[in-house]
């Protein structure tokens, strides 16, 4: 029986070959970092978004709730954070809901207190995507790759984000020159890059860099330099000029390959290109599916898919001067394991989780799960 990794892209094949023959409680918060002193705040604090904070700045402890607004349930999708003149907006876009890809973009409003707005649809995808990435550069939002209906896809679509928060009609882009199914992406500066992915029996072992100009225009993919090695289902980010990659798969998802425990880091050269890939500490344990992201000088990576289950463990280490990761250690654990949920954004000192799978048939939480660092 395939697992989550490989149960989707079999599904739909399945769907669109029979259309071809025919016609068509909240866990205990755990430390996640130094708690800010007591008494009186006389001078601003770190900012812990800089990449260059220490993991000793004092960016607070880290605790999860569920939001009171729910989402629309779904997994396999992405999910981004914009700010806008009517302040910053948290947008689901794409994904799979009950077994069936969906287009639908999703976009609610963050409060200064880190709450949600209801949640209301913006322009969906010109088509029904799941397992894609993506990234923002200003006011646009890119997507790239996935599962569709027809198959996996090789194309990129991109939107522009209104001052009101609405979407602008999807832009259909250049080829990301491999069809992906589950690659990641990063964005820096005006450039996107989309990493690995597969459509079976490849998995990529390549990056590609496009330039995003303010209009939404994306320009062609070139080649921006090679992974450890084939991955997908991994998690990506970027902090500063470096990109840590963590876990995934390095075969077919529909051959049940087993689950990766590796993290390596590479540094963002002048020319776009991403440099040698160094191999840093290991995770705990095996993880695909799962995200990342970070904050107050430590990298943290949770959630996802073990061999074997559903994971609600977040893992975090620290960044030290020279970019290298130090040991792990456990965080504050998400309220619900899930997987599928491929980006945490953050805003301000809150981090959000949207949806997910919940099992290996797909299953997914409307739940949306808030972490405050305070």
């Amino acid at each position: 029986m395939l697992r989550a990794f490989g149960a989707f892209t079999s599904i739909v094949l399945v769907a669109a070959f029979a259309a071809c023959s025919s016609s068509p409680s909240g866990a205990t918060a755990q430390d996640a970092g130094p708690a800010a002193d007591a008494g009186v705040d006389s001078a601003p604090g770190p900012d812990c978004t800089d990449p260059a904070t220490a993991p000793t700045a004092p960016c607070g402890t880290l605790s999860w709730a569920t939001s009171h607004v729910a989402s629309r349930p779904r997994n396999h999708h992405v999910t981004f954070i914009v700010p806008t003149k009517s302040g910053p907006l948290l947008y689901a876009i794409g994904g799979v809901s009950n077994g069936v890809v969906i287009p639908n973009a999703d976009r609610a409003s963050i409060a200064d207190d880190g709450s949600l707005g209801a949640w209301t649809d913006s322009a969906p995808l010109p088509v029904a995507s799941g397992g894609l990435t993506g990234g923002t550069v200003g006011n646009v939002i890119v997507v790239a790759g996935g599962q569709t209906s027809g198959g996996v896809t090789d194309l990129s679509y991109s939107t522009v984000v209104q001052d009101d928060g609405s979407l602008a009609p999807w832009k259909k882009g250049p080829s990301v020159l491999q069809k992906r199914m589950h690659p990641g992406g990063f964005a820096i500066g005006d450039s996107i890059y989309v990493l690995g992915g597969f459509a079976d029996p490849n998995v990529w072992d390549d990056a590609v860099r496009a330039t995003v100009m303010p209009d939404g225009t994306v320009s062609p993919w070139i080649s921006a330099g090679k992974l450890l090695g084939p991955r997908s289902h991994f998690s990506v980010t970027r902090v500063g000029d470096y990109v840590y990659v963590a876990g995934g798969l390095a075969a077919s998802a529909l051959a049940n390959p087993p689950v990766l425990d590796e993290v390596a880091r590479a540094k963002i050269q002048s020319d776009g290109s991403l440099g040698d890939w160094t191999t840093m500490p290991k995770l705990p344990e095996p993880l695909a599916t799962h995200s990342s992201f970070f904050w107050g000088g430590w990298l943290y990576v949770g959630g996802g898919i073990t061999d074997a289950a559903h994971e609600k463990k977040l893992w975090r280490a620290p960044i030290g001067a020279d970019h290298a990761l130090g040991a792990w250690e456990l965080a504050a654990p998400l309220p619900i394991a899930r997987g599928h949920v491929h980006q945490l954004p953050i805003w301000n000192d809150h981090v959000y989780s949207v949806s997910g799978a919940v099992d290996f048939n797909l299953a997914s939480t409307s739940h949306v799960e808030v972490g405050t660092f305070q």
